[in-house]
């Protein structure tokens, strides 16, 4: 991950300036990545739990489901297909523009789907409480905190590219 900032391309420079700023850097990819063989083996029950807690809620269940108001399980199968592939480039983290842009692009097909800004709060909120709660029950003690450390800066940093997409140019 190089710590300079990119410049000429205004998403990846607001991805690097804030993870400057927060102070996220090789030693947090770094446990990140090591979180990985934590975190890999359930990614299938984290997935299923967030769209379980997503359709349990009348403000969010319309999202995902059909005209007779039962889970489109097509749908769903294709967002649990999306959201699994956020983990696994989360865990892959890398402070580029590629990356930048795919969590831009991420919100940016929030918006168009008219999702409220705070439901995708919450439910990166739900997903990092998923997250950091298997990595303290399952790390050693001189890993963990640091480890859900690096995983709050990371999730923050995220959800700062996906909200982006809806801030007045």
């Amino acid at each position: 991950m190089s710590r300079e900032v990119p410049v000429g391309n205004p998403i990846a420079e607001r991805f690097a300036r804030l993870a400057k700023f927060i102070g996220f850097g090789e030693e947090d990819v770094r446990r990140i990545g090591e979180s990985r063989q934590v975190l890999l083996p359930v990614a299938d029950a984290i997935v299923d739990a967030v769209y379980a807690h997503l359709v349990s809620w009348p403000e969010t269940r319309p999202f995902f489901t059909d005209a007779t108001g039962a889970p489109d399980t097509d749908f769903l199968a294709k967002r649990k297909e999306t959201l699994t592939q956020w983990l696994l480039a989360s865990l892959d983290v890398r402070l580029d523009a590629p990356f930048a842009e795919y969590l831009y692009r991420l919100g940016e097909a929030h918006r168009r789907a008219g999702v409220p800004v705070r439901y995708i709060t919450a439910t990166i909120a739900f997903a990092q409480a998923a997250l950091t709660g298997i990595i303290g029950e399952a790390m050693a003690e001189g890993e963990r905190t640091a480890t859900i450390q690096a995983w709050n800066k990371l999730l923050m940093l995220e959800l700062d590219l996906m909200l982006a997409s809806g801030e007045a140019a």
